[in-house]
């Protein structure tokens, strides 16, 4: 979690310098293009301002690839997003798993969709994303998620409950390798507390 966190915070930055590195290139893009609108409409020659244009096109910043990998409460569009653009290794760990069970990807119109493609990604298979403008179509290979969560048997049966079934049919319950404690409560034995809390009085 901590390194995530570093890691965070260390893309965000380098993000920050990209935009601003895309701004000024926009910036010499545009007037390179304005420049040669003028030209063309003055009968000027045009063969060097078109030259000017393809070089420049070749230095445009390219997006720092991302280095965080963990997620929780985060929608299939931000998880495939992340995975593409991020580290292609990622994992939804939580320890508390009714922010994951309970989240907007776990809704009862998202749900199925949402199972369906992180059992993909916990497969290894590839994921293709078509969207209407072309430039945004996402090709997922060699990714890997995995998911660990902690939480209480009450929000486990409750979600299970909740997707009447798609949970085990899907195979998105079959995916976890479920640990279940007997629970201690009524075999804990009562130590009766100090009389003197020195450390508390100091505290307090």
């Amino acid at each position: 979690k901590k390194l995530n966190d570093e890691r965070f915070c260390h893309d965000k930055e380098q993000n920050n310098d990209f935009l601003t590195e895309l701004n000024i290139w926009n910036s010499q893009n545009n007037g390179l293009h304005a420049s040669l609108t003028q030209a063309s409409k003055n009968g000027e020659p045009t063969d060097d301002l078109k030259e000017k244009i393809k070089i420049h096109a070749t230095i445009k910043p390219i997006q720092p690839k991302g280095t965080t990998f963990l997620y929780e409460d985060a929608t299939i569009e931000a998880l495939t997003k992340g995975l593409y653009f991020n580290s292609p290794s990622g994992g939804i760990f939580s320890s508390e798993a009714g922010v994951v069970f309970g989240s907007h990807g776990m809704s009862k119109d998202n749900s199925t969709r949402t199972m369906g493609n992180i059992n993909k990604l916990w497969d290894g298979d590839s994921i293709i994303i078509d969207r209407s403008d072309i430039s945004k179509n996402m090709l997922l290979t060699g990714r890997r998620l995995t998911l660990c969560l902690a939480t209480q048997e009450s929000t486990v049966r409750a979600f299970f409950d909740g997707t009447n079934g798609l949970a085990r049919g899907t195979g998105f319950g079959a995916r976890f390798l479920i640990a279940w404690p007997k629970s201690t409560q009524g075999t804990r034995l009562y130590k009766a507390p100090p009389s003197h809390w020195p450390h508390l009085t100091r505290f307090s």
